[in-house]
């Protein structure tokens, strides 16, 4: 699970975003593995972030924005 990532606090985010896109919440193990590495501003600050994207998410796919053709694509997962 995103073992390729450098840093334990990325892979502390990645599944930070993935816990909550999956549920919705944050469970007890990871809150506190999260918190051995972040504040207590960080912590909310990511929560709201991760928010944010989803936010943005719906938008774009509700109103049917185009992919801009410069920009990058993420790979897609099977």
């Amino acid at each position: 699970m995103h073992s390729d990532l450098a840093c334990p606090e990325d892979r502390l985010v990645i599944r930070l975003a993935d816990q909550l896109h999956d549920t919705n919440r944050v469970d007890d193990t990871l809150w506190e593995e999260m918190s051995a590495h972040f504040g207590p501003d960080q912590l909310v600050e990511l929560v709201m972030l991760s928010g944010l994207y989803h936010a943005v998410s719906y938008m774009v796919n509700a109103t049917g924005v185009q992919h801009e053709t410069f920009a990058p694509r993420f790979p897609s997962v099977a």
